[in-house]
């Protein structure tokens, strides 16, 4: 009897390669992203303050730094990824069946997680840290395949990204709690995607922009300065979750990152483009990276707050460089032009807004619960903007086909 299985798939997966929601990587996990950004906020105050009981068997705190960081930005890496990596590789994209598949085990990771004790713990660090050990192999494999070795740096932080979710779910498992080393871990391999890919991006769309428009000087090529700033920030991660924690080297060594981030970015000349909100948000996005790094270093010393260098990089470098690719990648991927209206101005002000609330929150606990309400209250409207003006882009078929 002849083997019909290829045959019986190939119409569904023909049909599933029509469906625009599953016809590059950005479309399912950037609205992933920004409704996961809500849901988990809406519960997490409650849940934290005793109002609600979730099924969950983690903590209130370790179940909403996990959601923000293996849900949310782990959503929007992946979707930034799936589209990006087949441009640096040439490789082709993940779509139809396949892409449909990926998304549903980031989703069933969310639910795992969030149900977890009434279902089962294994089950869900299974799952959850399945989704970005499939992203990792991916990469490298499109990475090798194209021959771009230089690229695996990539797969290798999601590849740790995995080891920091498979921490976490170390004290739901009764196996010790790990939590502060993978919350370390985690932010620490955001930190160092948004030094390597922002840190490449924004200067090199900087660069283009300026020529466009006849504006000189252009921002520096990748040199000394690039590379003393990376491995100043590999070091202060490293540091970060090897060291205990309130430890004066790595304190110092997230004040040494801070300052040359902060040089590192004074470079690129982004005041030249407060007049372009999708340029001027990667700018601001990235200011974040040193402000938390210098937070940081305070937290370490005991000067500051651990919570305002966690959400200063969470809340700020992260959300902040997530909405504005997220918002950039959406309108040239769909075939719109690079312009953006109030809308998506009053989303970046919202989100900026947020997290300024957030840090001064941390800094100054006197100022209570309203002002986490209203950081919680900002971000969501933030992320809802999102939805109204980027979600019916990603749903629908590109507009210049």
């Amino acid at each position: 009897m002849a083997d019909t299985s290829l045959s019986d798939s190939a119409p569904i997966e023909a049909c599933l390669a029509r469906v625009p929601l599953l016809d590059m990587g950005l479309r399912p996990f950037f609205l992933g992203a920004a409704l996961w950004a809500i849901l988990p906020m809406l519960l997490w105050l409650p849940y934290w303050m005793g109002v609600i009981d979730l099924p969950t068997a983690f903590a209130p705190l370790d179940w909403h730094v996990h959601e923000m960081l293996f849900g949310y930005a782990s959503a929007a890496l992946a979707g930034f990824l799936l589209t990006a990596v087949p441009s640096w590789t040439g490789e082709p994209p993940v779509r139809g069946g396949a892409l449909l598949g990926l998304a549903a085990v980031w989703l069933l990771g969310r639910i795992t997680v969030l149900t977890s004790e009434m279902l089962s713990p294994l089950v869900a660090a299974v799952i959850d840290v399945s989704f970005p050990l499939l992203l990792a192999l991916w990469t490298a494999k499109a990475c090798l395949s194209a021959g771009k070795k230089k690229n695996l740096v990539v797969a290798l932080l999601v590849l740790l990204l995995a080891v920091a979710s498979a921490l976490h779910h170390a004290a739901p498992l009764g196996l010790g709690d790990l939590s502060e080393q993978a919350r370390a871990l985690a932010l620490g391999i955001f930190a160092l995607m948004i030094g390597l890919v922002g840190g490449r991006v924004t200067p090199n769309f900087t660069r283009n922009w300026l020529k466009s428009r006849n504006m000189i000087p252009l921002p520096p090529e990748f040199g000394r300065v690039d590379k003393g700033a990376m491995a100043l920030l590999a070091a202060t991660v490293a540091a970060w979750v090897l060291l205990p924690s309130d430890n004066a080297v790595t304190g110092l060594l997230a004040l040494a990152a801070g300052i040359l981030h902060l040089i590192r970015l004074s470079r690129w000349r982004g005041l030249a483009t407060l007049s372009d909100p999708l340029m001027a948000v990667l700018h601001l996005g990235y200011l974040w990276l040193p402000i938390g790094l210098l937070l940081l270093g305070a937290a370490q010393l005991g000067w500051v707050p651990a919570a305002a260098a966690s959400h200063a990089l969470g809340g700020g470098a992260f959300a902040i460089m997530i909405l504005g690719v997220m918002s950039r990648a959406t309108l040239g991927h769909t075939g719109r032009p690079l312009k953006v209206g109030l809308g998506t101005m009053i989303m970046y002000a919202l989100a900026l807004a947020s997290v300024i609330l957030r840090v001064l929150a941390a800094l100054i606990p006197e100022l209570g619960i309203p002002v986490l309400h209203g950081a919680a209250g900002l971000w969501i409207l933030a992320h809802l903007f999102f939805l109204a003006i980027y979600g019916p882009m990603l749903l629908k078929p590109r507009v210049d086909l």
